[in-house]
């Protein structure tokens, strides 16, 4: 819901672009992941944005990623969705770019650091997923690490640092200033508050790679 405002009061994005839905269930994701696919083909000249704060995991046999809405499983792929497969589904629209930011560890870990399935003992490192397009996902946290809370703030710490970024440079800022910003931030915070490591990482499509760094949200 702050993100959303940001994205309204801070980058001037009108609010009837937002497709906004707060504690997801599987069918909801599904009908908003499809909106996007129609926007994105049916007018010229688009960016997206997708945000996600919540749980991940993965299969344990493939180490496939996977997003789990508020009805879904977190022991693997019944009921979620794949991030490989919503990279590829929106990498084919024709969208200008795709920017993911993704507020999730997807080790199986919840944000407290235990388990989110008792019977997994330890957290396994995601696969790398395959992106396309004109793609950038930041990731909160890299591998096997848990996406802390920053509770004093009442967000996860990745979200607050990437709101902090935003609101001191009213989003006139390139993605390598913002992506070095919420490292530095969260790399501290993470062990000073958690004891905990997280190293925020950004991936990009090979279409991106030579022009991610310069790119801004406004």
């Amino acid at each position: 819901e702050t993100f959303k405002d940001y994205c309204i009061k801070t980058l001037g994005i009108p609010q009837k672009q937002i497709f906004y839905i707060k504690d997801a269930t599987y069918g909801e994701m599904g009908k908003a992941f499809g909106k996007m696919e129609y926007v994105l083909n049916e007018f010229e000249g688009k960016r997206a944005i997708v945000y996600y704060c919540g749980h991940g995991t993965n299969d344990e046999s493939s180490g496939k990623a996977y997003i789990v809405p508020v009805d879904g499983d977190a022991k693997g792929s019944a009921l979620s969705y794949s991030l490989e497969d919503i990279y590829k589904s929106l990498s084919q629209t024709k969208a200008v770019s795709i920017t993911y930011f993704l507020d999730a560890c997807f080790s199986g870990a919840g944000r407290d650091g235990g388990m989110l399935v008792a019977a997994r003992g330890t957290a396994r490192a995601p696969k790398k997923e395959v992106i396309g397009g004109n793609t950038i996902v930041f990731s909160f946290t890299s591998n096997d690490e848990t996406a802390m809370a920053y509770d004093e703030k009442g967000h996860g710490l990745f979200s607050y640092y990437l709101l902090k970024a935003l609101q001191e440079s009213q989003g006139n800022i390139t993605y390598e200033n913002l992506y070095n910003y919420i490292l530095e931030k969260v790399k501290n915070d993470a062990f000073l508050i958690n004891e905990k490591p997280q190293h925020p990482m950004v991936a990009t499509s090979p279409g991106a790679m030579d022009t991610w760094k310069s790119m801004k949200l406004k």
